[in-house]
C-alpha cells in the first residue's frame, strides 16, 4: 500500500516537472521573460492534457511513437555534435572507475550531487504501464536499442559542453542545443513531455483499478477506452484529483528544482519497494533459488538504497510533499481495507444457516400471492411479508 501511494504521488509529479521543465526553455531563449507566464502556459497544457484523459490514448497514441523517435534521435543527435565539437574524451565518463574518483575528489559535495544524478533515471518506475498497450519484448528492445543509448550519448554531450561552458549549469539542456536546433527542440520535448506524463497517469489509473479490486482502494469509475487493449483504461474521479493536485503543486512551488527534488525522493522510493516485492515474487512464486535472491537484492538494493540516502538530503526542499500526498492515500486505503475486512468478518459471523431458514420458511407469515406483484415487491411486500417464487415465475417477472 505504502508503494502504490508513492506510484500515485509520483503520478501527480511527473506531469508537473515535465511540462515545465520544457516550457522553461522559452526563458532561455528570452531571459526577460518572466516565471508567472511560463507557469501559466505549462498549467494550460497541463488542463488540457487532462481533460484529453477521457478520450483514451487510443485515440492519439499514434502519435507517441513518433513524437518519442523524434526526441530520442533529436537529443541523441545534438548529443554526438557536443561531444564531438567540445570534449571527445568525455566518453571516458562511462567508466565506473571514474565514480570512486568523483566522490574522492567531492566527497561531500558530490554526495549531494549524486541525489540529483538520479533524476536521468526517472520515468524507468512507470514502465509497467507500458504492459497495456505493449508487450513485453518490444519494451526490452525498445529501451536497450534507443532509449538507453540515446540518454548515454545526450547527458556526455552536455558534460562535455559545460567543461568549456560551467557557466551555463543552470539551464545545460537548451544551452547546449546548436541555435539552429533551438525552436524544433523546444517543441520536440514539449511534446515528449506531454507523452511522458501521459505515461504516468495511466500507470496511476492503471495501479488504482488493481488495488480496487483486490479492496484497498475505495471504488472508482473505470471506463476502457480502447477495444483491444484491456490496460487502456480512463477513471473519471482519478482524473481529476491528480489534476487539481498536479495545478495544486506547480503553482505552489514554481520552481523546477523544487519540484525536482520531490519527484526524485518519490521515484527511488518507488523503485527500492519495488526491488523487495519483486524478491519476494521470486522465493514465493518462481521458486528462485535463494543464493540468487540474495544476489539480486545486494546489487539492486545497495544500488538503489544509496541513491535513496542520498535523496534524503532533499526533503526539506521540496522532498517532504511526496510523503505527504502517500500518507493522505495510506490512510484512504487502510481505512477502507479495515471497513472491508471488517464487513466480510461480520457477514461471516452472521450469516444464516441452513436450519434456521428452514424454521424461517416453516412459519406462517410465508404466503403464496395469486397473482405477480410490482417487481419492486419481489421479496418483500410493504407489511414486510416474505413473498416465494418458483423460478417459472421470476423468470415470467423478469420477462415483463
Amino acid at each position: 500500500m505504502v508503494g502504490t501511494s508513492m506510484v500515485i504521488g509520483d503520478g501527480v509529479l511527473n506531469p508537473a516537472i515535465s511540462v515545465l521543465s520544457a516550457i522553461q526553455g522559452i526563458q532561455s531563449k528570452n531571459p526577460q521573460m518572466s516565471t508567472d507566464f511560463v507557469v501559466f502556459i505549462s498549467t494550460m497544457i497541463l488542463i488540457m492534457l487532462f481533460l484529453m484523459q477521457k478520450y483514451g490514448t487510443s485515440k492519439v497514441g499514434f502519435m507517441f511513437s513518433p513524437i518519442m523517435v523524434a526526441w530520442f534521435l533529436l537529443t541523441g543527435i545534438v548529443g554526438a555534435y557536443n561531444i564531438f565539437v567540445y570534449y571527445p574524451k568525455v566518453l571516458k565518463g562511462l567508466s565506473p572507475l571514474y565514480l570512486f574518483h568523483f566522490f574522492g575528489k567531492s566527497q561531500r559535495l558530490g554526495w549531494t550531487m549524486f541525489g540529483a544524478v538520479f533524476l536521468s533515471l526517472t520515468g524507468l518506475e512507470a514502465m509497467f504501464a507500458d504492459l497495456g498497450h505493449f508487450n513485453k519484448g518490444s519494451i526490452q528492445l525498445g529501451f536497450t536499442a534507443v532509449v538507453y543509448p540515446a540518454l548515454v550519448i545526450t547527458y556526455a554531450g552536455q558534460a562535455a559542453y559545460l567543461i568549456k561552458h560551467p557557466e551555463d549549469i543552470s539551464d545545460a539542456f537548451y544551452k547546449s542545443t546548436p541555435k539552429a536546433l533551438f525552436w524544433p527542440m523546444f517543441i520536440v520535448s514539449t511534446l515528449a513531455s506531454i507523452v511522458t506524463s501521459q505515461g504516468m497517469i495511466t500507470a496511476t489509473f492503471s495501479i488504482i483499478r488493481q488495488s480496487v479490486a483486490l479492496d484497498c482502494f475505495p471504488p472508482v469509475k473505470i471506463v476502457h477506452t480502447s477495444k483491444v487493449q484491456e490496460g487502456q483504461i480512463y477513471s473519471p474521479e482519478v482524473n481529476y484529483s491528480l489534476m487539481v493536485v498536479c495545478l495544486a503543486i506547480l503553482l505552489g512551488f514554481r520552481s523546477q528544482e523544487n519540484i525536482g527534488n520531490a519527484y526524485g525522493v518519490v521515484v527511488i522510493w518507488v523503485m527500492l519497494m519495488t526491488t523487495f516485492l519483486v524478491a519476494l515474487v521470486m522465493i514465493v512464486i518462481w521458486n528462485t533459488h535463494f543464493l540468487l535472491v540474495l544476489s539480486f537484492l545486494m546489487v539492486f538494493g545497495f544500488m538503489e538504497g544509496v541513491f535513496m540516502i542520498a535523496a534524503m538530503d532533499k526533503l526539506s526542499k521540496g522532498g517532504w510533499v511526496p510523503f505527504g500526498i502517500s500518507a493522505l492515500l495510506l490512510v484512504i486505503m487502510l481505512s477502507w481495507y479495515h471497513g472491508r475486512q471488517k464487513k466480510h468478518k461480520y457477514e461471516l459471523e452472521n450469516k444464516v444457516s441452513v436450519d434456521t431458514l428452514n424454521a424461517f420458511l416453516s412459519t406462517a407469515r410465508i404466503y403464496r400471492p395469486c397473482h405477480n406483484p410490482p417487481l419492486s415487491f419481489l421479496f418483500f411486500d410493504l407489511n414486510t411479508k416474505l413473498y416465494l417464487y418458483s423460478l417459472d415465475e421470476l423468470l415470467n417477472i423478469v420477462r415483463e
